[in-house]
């Protein structure tokens, strides 16, 4: 209770010294101007360490997001090359199924080629061992 009422009289006493110049003792405006003086200095002080905190922070986020960015990008050119990879070993698929798919075509092909020149042999043979009957058999007539 001391306490509380010792404040308070403290309070009120600052308070009237401030606004009553006249009762203040030229050591008490001192005292008060240093005072005045010490809160603004530990205010300042105060806004110096939260704008450097503040730069630290900004350095920070700058320093956090250039690494994100790195890391982006390093994942998007990752992708990139296996795309391109990926692409190139399709085409090369590709290329051989079209070649195989060629060579077997042109085997066919030459098969059926061959086949029908057989054939054509065949019945050319087939036609001259009939001329030759259809031609003994004249004969005899």
């Amino acid at each position: 209770m001391n306490k509380k009422l010792t404040a308070i009289i403290a309070c009120v006493a600052i308070t009237v010294m401030s606004v009553v110049p006249a009762f203040a003792s030229p050591e008490s405006e001192v005292a008060a101007a240093n005072a005045a003086q010490d809160a603004r200095s530990a205010s300042y002080l105060q806004y110096q360490q939260n704008l450097a905190a503040f730069k630290a922070a900004q350095v920070a986020q700058g320093q956090a997001n250039t690494a994100a960015g790195q890391a982006a990008y390093a994942k998007y050119q990752e992708g990139l090359n296996k795309f391109y990879a990926d692409q190139a070993a399709l085409s090369a698929a590709q290329k051989a199924a079209g070649v195989a798919a060629y060579n077997a075509y042109q085997a066919t092909f030459k098969a059926t080629q061959d086949a029908n020149l057989a054939q054509k042999a065949a019945n050319e043979a087939n036609r001259a061992e009939l001329q030759k009957q259809i031609n003994a058999y004249l004969a005899k007539l």
